[in-house]
């Protein structure tokens, strides 16, 4: 019967971390805590967003069907974003502004946050998608390049 004991204190314990973990740091509850590392992380993940090459083409839209409509959803998701960017490059703006002139910066409110969260989810969309892309491309090359034969064994028992 002891381990029922030891069962109920792990179950408690564990409780306990994680009612104290999100009574610390909520991020449900509680705007983006706006401070100066955070503001700079934020601003290079708005940049690398808009970095990011939409050019890319997909290499034979026969082949790679599914993955053409893909990049056609994310450039038609990017260019939506993109065109609502700007409002949000100017509130980043803003908090660094006040960040420099106070030393001090107010949180993100939920617009940002939901934002800046939309563009990374974004770029990992992106990219996993390209690197597919690219994967399939170089065995689908291997596999139709003509394998050389191969050589007979020399030598006997």
């Amino acid at each position: 019967m002891a381990s029922k004991g030891t069962k109920k204190n792990i179950d408690d314990k564990g409780k306990h971390l994680s009612i104290d973990s999100q009574q610390r740091n909520s991020w449900h509850t509680n705007p983006y805590p706006c401070t100066a590392p955070r503001c700079i992380e934020v601003v290079k993940l708005v940049g690398q967003f808009m970095d990011l090459p939409m050019d890319y083409k997909v290499p034979d839209e026969t082949t790679y069907g599914f993955y053409a409509a893909v990049i056609g959803e994310l450039k038609a998701q990017y260019a939506e974003m993109a065109a609502n960017s700007g409002d949000l490059k100017q509130k980043l703006s803003d908090m660094f502004k006040e960040w420099q002139d106070q030393g001090e910066t107010s949180p993100m409110n939920e617009e940002v946050v939901k934002a800046v969260a939309k563009m990374k989810i974004f770029m990992a969309a992106w990219t996993k998608t390209v690197d597919e892309i690219d994967t399939l491309k170089s065995v689908h090359e291997s596999l139709a390049k003509p394998s050389n034969p191969r050589k007979a064994a020399k030598g006997g028992k």
